[in-house]
This record gives structure tokens, C-alpha cells and sequence, in this order.
């Protein structure tokens, strides 16, 4: 029995799931990525519709949906700049994982931030529409709607890299 290649067997088998796992780590924060950048480009949409809404609801008397369009677009605001951060630590993780480093858990962690910003931003997205859509036929108010993100879909060992 030659132990020696035995392990050496191992070692390697473990080094190929090794690199699966980091190759899965890397595409994985690599979606994210994508799906934060897709929210940011929907909190810049939102904004920019609620100050538009806010300006037609506040000519057109309508304090309270104006104010109403004003916090929908300093919340977005907010959320984009929690964005913004989360894009920098989710860049920061990807270098990590190109090097070897990094992991999985931390990549956890940078998902349910994510996730909790994408629930913001889509019920922004829902405010917003509710308040189009009450105010449509006011002069100037933006037509149509925000679409709202889904979620990340990830490697995993059912779904290949």
C-alpha cells in the first residue's frame, strides 16, 4: 500500500474542490455585483421620477403627494449610498477571491445586506408606482413605472458555475 500517493491523491482532490469553491465564491460575488448594480440604476430611476412627481404634485397644489415624492426620493438616496458601499466591500471580496482569499461566509454576509437593500428599493419602487398612478392625470407627473429587481441566482453544487 503506498501511502504516500494515497495522500497525495487526496491532497489533490481536495485542492480541485478547493478551486470549485473559490471559482463558485468569485461567479457568485460577480452576480451580485450585477444585481446591486441593477438596484442602483433603480434607485436613480426612482429618484429622479419622485423629484419630477414632486414638482407637478407641489404646482398642481398637491402638498402632500409632493411631500409623499420627496421622502420616496431621499430614502432612495439613502439606499444608494448604502449601495455604493456595498458595491466597494463586494469589489474589495472579489479581489480577496482572485487571490486565494476570501470566503463563502463573507460573501453570506454581503448577500443579506444586498438583500435587505433590494426589499428597500423595491418597495420604494411600489411607493412610487402607487403615487403615479394615484396622480396620473396630473399635469407633469411622470407616466408609466419602476420596474421592481429579483433576486441574485447563484452557483451552487445543483447549479453548475
Amino acid at each position: 500500500m503506498d501511502l504516500t500517493g494515497t495522500v497525495e491523491r487526496k491532497e489533490k482532490g481536495l485542492g480541485q474542490a478547493g478551486s470549485a469553491a473559490a471559482v463558485k465564491n468569485s461567479s457568485n460575488a460577480a452576480t451580485l455585483a450585477t444585481v446591486v448594480a441593477q438596484e442602483q440604476a433603480q434607485l436613480a430611476t426612482i429618484s429622479a421620477l419622485a423629484g419630477q412627481a414632486q414638482l407637478a404634485l407641489q404646482v398642481a397644489g398637491n402638498t402632500a403627494g409632493a411631500n409623499t415624492a420627496r421622502d420616496i426620493s431621499s430614502q432612495a438616496s439613502q439606499s444608494q449610498g448604502r449601495l455604493d458601499a456595498l458595491q466597494v466591500q463586494i469589489s474589495a471580496l472579489q479581489a480577496q477571491l482572485a487571490s486565494g482569499g476570501g470566503s463563502a461566509s463573507q460573501l453570506q454576509v454581503l448577500l443579506q445586506q444586498e438583500e435587505v437593500e433590494r426589499q428597500n428599493a423595491n418597495n420604494l419602487a411600489t411607493q412610487l408606482n402607487t403615487l403615479l398612478n394615484a396622480n396620473r392625470n396630473v399635469t407633469g407627473v411622470p407616466q408609466g413605472t419602476v420596474g421592481l429587481i429579483g433576486g441574485p441566482i447563484f452557483a451552487s453544487a445543483s447549479v453548475p458555475v
